[in-house]
């Protein structure tokens, strides 16, 4: 009953009140209340900060030293956090309250989360994909030989972070700067309905009665002078700075209301002077 014991609970190595269970070769430094399973797991550092409350299972995972209440699961993974987790293979958490959860990945930023698969290097970690943005989720998952410079899928926290401030946080697909808006995309994007919930000075106002109308000699010499139409945007404003699909919607269709306007003043125009034509073919045939 002892031998059986002492294989199950072997707590002889090092420190007090630590638990190395049903495999072997686990070291253990300045540590309690804490266990491993499995081989060649490393608890803590040799003259470091005390270890408490940690679980080390799998093959060559180490728990840092001042890593308190923290996990590391799979081969060659790593937390130096506290309440940090790793699991995985080569993953890393070095912050406290930190997730890394894949293959070569590392979150190393405070409440930083990170999903998916990085890159392999002959130095471990050093190709790991990273997350470093504090309060954020980052998943990717990457099977190519070079590291992707972006995740797929990026979560950022309320706050101000980049130079903008988020009260919802905000949501990238293949950026992690979302230039101050909820939901950026950095690529293309498709759809089989996108709808603008509300937009609060649609142009119908071009139809009221007193509505200034720019006459189209007007409109002629803007555009000799300015090379695009009043109203519009610039060719070297979109490209700099792009625009909003629903205000340049709004302003397309202001563009074609006046022109129906122009069109409808030219027909009366028109009728108005076959009229006087007529008139006058009459009194030449008299």
């Amino acid at each position: 009953m002892k031998k059986l014991f002492y294989l199950i609970f072997n707590l002889s190595i090092i420190s007090s009140l630590t638990a190395q269970v049903n495999f072997y070769n686990n070291t253990f430094y300045n540590t309690n209340f804490s266990s491993a399973t499995g081989f060649n797991n490393l608890t803590g550092v040799s003259g470091g900060a005390s270890v408490w409350y940690t679980l080390a299972s799998g093959a060559s995972n180490k728990v840092l030293a001042g890593s308190h209440s923290s996990q590391v699961f799979g081969d060659n993974s790593t937390v130096g956090g506290y309440a940090s987790m790793a699991a995985g293979s080569f993953t890393k958490a070095s912050a406290d309250n930190s997730f890394a959860i894949g293959q070569w990945v590392t979150a190393s930023a405070t409440h930083s989360v990170v999903i998916g698969t990085g890159r392999w290097s002959s130095t471990p970690y050093a190709s790991n994909f990273t997350n470093n943005f504090a309060n954020s989720l980052m998943v990717s998952f990457n099977n190519t030989t070079t590291a992707p410079t972006d995740p797929s899928l990026f979560v950022g926290p309320i706050g101000t972070y980049n130079g903008y401030t988020y009260s919802l946080g905000c949501v990238g697909i293949g950026t992690t700067n979302t230039k101050g808006y909820l939901f950026a995309v950095n690529g293309s994007m498709i759809a089989t309905k996108i709808k603008v919930a509300t937009y609060a000075n649609w142009p119908d106002y071009v139809f009221e009665k007193n509505y200034p109308l720019l006459p189209l000699n007007k409109v002629a010499e803007f555009i000799n002078k300015n090379h695009h139409l009043p109203g519009i945007e610039s060719a070297s404003a979109i490209t700099n700075d792009g625009y909003d699909v629903a205000d340049m919607d709004a302003k397309l269709l202001k563009q074609v209301e006046e022109m129906y306007l122009h069109a409808i003043q030219l027909e009366k125009e028109n009728k108005a002077l076959s009229e006087k034509v007529k008139l006058l073919e009459e009194k030449l045939k008299r």
